[in-house]
């Protein structure tokens, strides 16, 4: 399910796979709406909230080569105080 299909509904669970800078490609050009669609993502989740991150990837199809989240570590900056 897409972030923006979620809307309104909650989950036990959520996982967000491949929380990466090319994960969120409209956040250079505007950064307020990604950072509102990642409210709706997280905030769905009831009990558990889970992330995934690669330090590379392989596909040619989506975004291969070394990966980074420095242009959305601001995100991890805002998940991370809610790690248990």
């Amino acid at each position: 399910m897409t972030i923006h299909k979620s809307k309104g509904l909650e989950f036990k669970a959520v996982y967000l796979i491949a929380l990466d800078d090319t994960a969120f490609w409209d956040f250079k050009s505007d950064p307020d709406a990604t950072r509102r669609a990642l409210f709706v993502a997280i905030s769905r989740a009831k009990l558990y909230l889970t992330f995934t991150f690669a330090q590379s990837r392989s596909n040619l199809n989506f975004h291969s080569g070394k990966q980074s989240h420095q242009l959305i570590s601001e995100f991890y900056d805002l998940i991370e105080p809610l790690i248990k």
